[in-house]
C-alpha cells in the first residue's frame, strides 16, 4: 500500500522552482493524444514476497500504428510521485498467459533468472478490447486541489481508460476491468483531488 508518509514528500515537492522542470515534462504526454493503440504491454518488476496486486510495481507500454518504439508510462522512481513518459524497446515479451502464474510465483519468492523488469503482451486480451485499436481522446492529470503537483495520469479512451498512479514500490495501472484497486482512494486521504485535461495545464506551470 502507498503510505501517508508521502504527505511530507508532497509538501516538500509542491510549489518549489526546482520541481518545475519535472512537471514541464508532463507536456511530453501531449504526443499521445490522437494516437491509436496497436499493442498494449504491461511491464512488471517482480514483486518478491509481496502480498496482493495492490503491491505490484507495474506500468504500461503503448505501441501506436506506424510506430515501433514503446511509449512507457510510469511513475518516476526518483520521487515516487511524478508521472513520466519515455520511448523504449524490449527484447523479450512474454505471453499474457504467463502473467498471473509469474505474479503468483514471485509473491512466493520464486524467480528463475536475473531480477529485472518482465514485459507481458496484453494486446489480445478481451479485458483490454476498449483500449487496443482505440484512439486516445484525452489525457488528464490528477493532483491535489490544494497544491499543483500531478501524481497520476489518466489516459482516456471512448469506453475505457488507463490510470497510472504511485504505490510505495513504484507504479500501478488500472483500467475499468483490470486491477481495480481504487488506488486513488489512498490519495483522497490527503485532500480533495482534481482531474485536469492536459490542454489546460499551461497556466498551472
Amino acid at each position: 500500500m502507498f503510505s501517508l508518509k508521502y504527505t511530507g514528500a508532497f509538501l516538500t515537492l509542491a510549489g518549489h522552482p526546482e520541481n518545475s522542470e519535472t512537471m514541464i515534462k508532463l507536456h511530453d504526454f501531449k504526443k499521445l493524444i490522437g494516437g491509436k493503440v496497436r499493442r498494449l504491454l504491461i511491464i512488471v518488476w517482480p514483486p518478491l514476497g509481496e502480498v496482493g496486486m495492490s503491491a505490484v510495481d507495474m506500468s504500461v507500454g503503448l505501441i501506436f500504428d506506424e510506430h515501433e518504439s514503446v511509449f512507457h508510462i510510469q511513475i518516476d522512481k526518483d520521487d515516487l510521485w511524478t508521472p513520466i513518459l519515455s520511448e523504449t524497446g524490449f527484447a523479450e515479451i512474454l505471453k499474457w498467459s504467463h502473467f498471473q502464474p509469474c505474479i503468483d510465483g514471485w509473491m512466493k519468492g520464486l524467480i528463475d533468472g536475473p531480477l529485472q523488469h518482465e514485459v507481458f503482451e496484453a494486446t489480445q486480451e478481451s479485458i483490454f478490447n476498449d483500449i487496443v485499436s482505440r484512439e486516445i481522446l484525452d489525457i488528464e492529470l490528477i493532483t491535489l486541489k490544494s497544491e499543483w503537483n500531478p501524481f497520476a495520469i489518466k489516459v482516456c479512451f471512448r469506453d475505457d481508460f488507463l490510470l497510472v498512479s504511485p504505490i510505495s514500490d513504484g507504479t500501478t495501472v488500472e483500467t475499468s476491468l483490470f486491477n481495480k484497486s481504487d488506488n486513488l482512494n489512498v490519495f483522497k486521504k490527503l485532500g480533495d483531488l482534481e482531474l485536469i485535461p492536459l490542454k489546460d495545464t499551461e497556466n498551472r506551470i
